[in-house]
């Protein structure tokens, strides 16, 4: 009997709805709301703080993070998935990256043959300047040094702080499956004296390429990066 009243309650009150939502062009409105519903995303949800974290050896890099090429052509690390990827932060203006152009040049030519992709991402703010072209600075640069691997802009260091980057250069590289399996210095030679002192020189992203490409794991996966710190944008 209570489940019988339930129901002829429940009846009566959708009878009573339904004429108010004819009414007057309501269903109209009741049907592009259902509509709109139905076709609007999902709001992308806040990380816990603990995923925030900056990336370290075994991290996946989010394929959606995205940056702007020197002609504002926008990249995804999405586009690079399946491929073999050296992220370096990189500057025009500090000498130490500066420094290591001639070698970065030359390990790009002996591995792009080999399908690595090269990214030179800049995030000094400092780098940029005003008016209608912000990277009119870094464009004379790469004209200049004959620079062939893509360079992005990382406006707001917000790429430099997922990474947890904190010098130029800052060398990443990120396995075809998006995994970080080495992160640090392109080598241990930043004046570039040992070999002249007959001193043994470590090329720590050499030797990880080397190991990934021959599908074995990195000996030496983190090394303490030098350089000049990165300029960030402070935020409010």
């Amino acid at each position: 009997m209570r489940k019988l009243i339930l129901t002829s309650l429940a009846a009566t009150l959708i009878l009573g709805l339904t004429p108010q939502l004819l009414r007057g062009g309501e269903s109209n409105q009741l049907a592009a709301f259902s509509q709109s519903a139905a076709s609007t995303p999902a709001a992308s949800i806040e990380a816990p703080e603990e995923d925030k974290k900056p990336y370290t050896i075994g991290s996946k890099v989010d394929v959606q993070l995205k940056l702007v090429d020197l002609e504002g052509k926008q990249h995804r690390f999405f586009d690079y998935r399946g491929k073999l990827v050296v992220v370096d932060f990189w500057s025009t203006q500090c000498p130490w990256s500066v420094g290591y152009e001639k070698k970065l040049k030359a390990i790009h030519k002996e591995y792009k043959e080999k399908g690595v992709v090269f990214l030179a991402i800049n995030s000094n703010y400092t780098e940029l300047v005003e008016g209608e072209d912000p990277f009119a600075n870094i464009r004379k640069y790469v004209t200049k040094e004959k620079i062939e691997f893509e360079v992005l802009i990382d406006k707001d260091n917000v790429i430099a702080d997922v990474f947890g980057a904190k010098t130029t250069p800052h060398i990443y590289v990120v396995d075809e499956d998006g995994i970080v399996q080495y992160t640090g210095q392109i080598d241990n030679d930043p004046k570039g004296t040992k070999a002249d002192e007959d001193k043994p020189v470590q090329h720590h992203l050499k030797n990880a390429l080397n190991s990934l490409l021959k599908s074995e794991p990195v000996g030496i996966q983190t090394t303490k990066p030098f350089g000049c710190s990165i300029k960030r944008r402070k935020r409010s």
